[in-house]
C-alpha cells in the first residue's frame, strides 16, 4: 500500500486556513479604524493653517468657544463640519499635534473632529484646495477663522483676490 504524498495535503490545509482567515474570524483580519486625516498647509497672508487631506481649509466658529458644536441646521449646510464615521479617529499629518486632535458629539448625530477642543468646519464657498473665502467672515451668527497648528484661531483678515 503506498502512502499519499504529504505536500498536497499540507497545501490543502494551508489553503483552507487562508480561506478561513479571510472570512473575518479572528484577529488575523482585524482592520484599523478608518482615519480622518488633518494636516497643515501654508496659506499666503496667514501662515500654516489646518486643512483636510485634500487641502481644503478648516475653520473654527467663534460661538463654539472650544466646547461644543453650535453650528447646526442651515449653518451646517453653509459650513459643513468635519465629521468622523463610527470608529474613525482623527489622524495627524506633519506639523499637527496629535494631543490637540479629538472629537465632540454632533447634535445632528455622530462626531465632529476637533483641534484644541475647537470643532472643525469647511466653508462651502471654498471650492478648490487652499481657498480661504471664510477667513474672518461674519456669517450664521458668528465669526469664522482658520486655525493654526498651534491650536489657536487665526483672527486676522486677509484680502481675497
Amino acid at each position: 500500500m503506498s502512502a499519499l504524498p504529504r505536500p498536497p495535503l499540507l497545501g490543502a490545509a494551508v489553503a483552507v486556513g487562508l480561506v478561513l482567515a479571510g472570512c473575518g474570524s479572528g484577529p488575523a483580519t482585524a482592520s484599523k479604524s478608518p482615519a480622518v486625516p488633518v494636516q497643515a498647509r501654508q496659506i499666503a497672508g496667514l501662515g500654516p493653517v489646518l486643512t483636510t487631506a485634500a487641502g481644503f481649509t478648516l475653520y473654527v466658529y467663534a460661538p463654539d468657544r472650544q466646547r461644543t458644536v453650535t453650528c447646526t441646521g442651515e449653518c451646517a449646510s453653509d459650513w459643513p463640519p468635519l465629521t468622523a464615521a463610527p470608529g474613525a479617529r482623527p489622524q495627524p499629518g506633519p506639523g499637527i499635534n496629535p494631543k490637540l486632535l479629538g472629537s465632540v458629539a454632533d447634535p445632528a448625530g455622530g462626531r465632529v473632529i476637533t483641534y484644541n477642543h475647537w470643532p472643525l468646519y469647511r466653508d462651502r464657498d471654498d471650492t478648490i484646495a487652499g481657498e480661504i473665502n471664510g477667513q474672518a467672515q461674519s456669517d450664521d451668527g458668528g465669526r469664522w477663522y482658520t486655525i493654526a497648528p498651534t491650536g489657536r484661531p487665526v483672527t486676522r483678515p486677509v484680502a481675497i483676490p
